[in-house]
């Protein structure tokens, strides 16, 4: 009834929930399969609720501290309210509770957490003071996922095996690879955020040894019908960048791209922007290319399952061959002097042995101090005080630092 995958040893599909098996219905009047509505495929669940509070759920093992990222989706007959809970026992929404749902239209839910018990449980619930909500749903899929450093917090789904190295020796950044057409990827479910109607940018870095394994990253499309965008290397191994309004067609596609290869064993930046009515491509702070003439603007996917895929295409016909690192969409067009600034930044992550990260176990933060001289951040935590210069850690303490720190010309005084 669901693809509940926490170990990560699942088919690399979204399932329908089209059968009951493995769901337990604790008051619904009907929990049953359904082929009067359905989301994917033929058949969905149906549940009705006599009172606020029925449910039905499943529960799946989880690990504690480990990072899980689902979603499902819904549609509701009668005007009441379906409320999709996720929490550690049955009606629990101490991981997610979404906003109460009355719509007659599929709307899918997304929610990702971090297990603090050995076992986690989805419920379907009964939300509205008045008797009777008819609701189906489908689409019923949870996996281990790979953490949204944002404020977003919108994980992705880790399908398959992909690997995760460090991207040099002694390094804290680590890049994802090991990309495969057959299931090794990354994906994130539908996000309102990527629902562009004008300017936005995509930025990351890669290595590409490889010739002819083309999709970078997809996003936000589900069939070849759907509204996205995507960066690929292509089957001559030039990048190219494109929205489009109907699938990767010739109708209602805007391109821009690179005349130069890129099959090198080391690491590029690529930074893909829609400014205006133009594309931009930019590779290691430079502007290569950009378009003429005016690229879609409102790229709404109303496909049945829009996803954005890192590694893979969305119908797993291609994958990348190579390695990807530092990967983020945003809904501004960054200016010339802050694309530069980002290489110029994230270019030293990549050396061999480069620290990115707190020297400590927590990110709990005491204070911070910017020294505007020497150019240095000075953070510190229980563990002792870190400091920056850009976004490499070049040297730490291990003294705690209580409740503040101040640094000028050099000088570093911690309380």
């Amino acid at each position: 009834g669901a693809e509940l995958a926490p170990d990560n040893t699942a088919t690399s599909t979204v399932t329908e929930a089209n059968a009951t098996t493995g769901w337990t219905n604790s008051g619904l009047a009907t929990f049953a399969s359904s082929s009067t509505q359905a989301f994917l495929g033929t058949y969905s669940l149906q549940g009705i609720a006599n009172s606020n509070g029925d449910l039905a759920h499943c529960t799946f093992t989880t690990v504690v501290g480990q990072c899980y990222a689902g979603s499902a989706a819904a549609y509701v007959v009668n005007g009441q309210g379906f409320t999709l809970k996720v929490g550690t026992s049955a009606g629990n929404n101490s991981y997610y509770e979404s906003s109460a749902y009355t719509t007659a239209a599929w709307k899918v839910f997304s929610f990702s957490f971090v297990a603090t018990s050995t076992s986690a449980f989805i419920s379907l619930t009964e939300s509205s003071s008045s008797n009777n909500t008819s609701f189906f749903v489908d689409a019923v899929t949870v996996r281990l996922a790979e953490k949204d450093r944002t404020y977003n917090s919108n994980d992705l789904q880790i399908f398959g095996t992909p690997t995760k190295t460090v991207v040099a020796t002694g390094n804290d950044l680590v890049a994802y690879a090991g990309f495969t057409t057959d299931g090794n990827y990354l994906q994130q479910t539908y996000n309102p955020d990527f629902d562009f109607t004008g300017d936005f940018s995509i930025t990351g870095w890669f290595k590409n040894a490889t010739s002819g394994d083309p999709f970078i990253i997809r996003l936000r499309n589900s069939t070849s019908a759907g509204a996205g965008f995507l960066i690929s290397t292509g089957s001559n191994s030039t990048l190219t960048f494109a929205i489009y309004t109907a699938g990767f067609q010739a109708t209602g596609r805007t391109t821009v791209g690179t005349s130069a290869t890129h099959t090198n064993a080391y690491w590029e930046q690529v930074t893909a922007v829609r400014r205006g009515g133009a594309l931009e491509i930019w590779t290691n702070g430079e502007l290569i290319n950009t378009t003429a003439g005016t690229a879609p603007a409102d790229l709404t996917d109303t496909t049945a399952y829009p996803v954005t895929k890192l590694g893979q295409d969305y119908n797993n016909g291609a994958h990348f061959g190579g390695s990807l690192a530092l990967w983020r969409v945003s809904a501004t067009a960054p200016s010339a002097e802050q694309i530069y600034k980002m290489y110029n930044d994230e270019k030293f992550l990549f050396q061999a042995g480069a620290q990115a990260t707190l020297y400590d176990d927590t990110d709990a933060i005491t204070d911070v101090a910017f020294d505007d001289v020497t150019n240095l951040l000075h953070v510190g935590t229980a563990d002792g005080r870190s400091t920056f210069q850009g976004l490499r850690r070049v040297e730490n303490t291990t003294t705690a630092v209580g409740t503040s720190i101040s640094a000028s010309n050099g000088l570093v005084a911690e309380d």
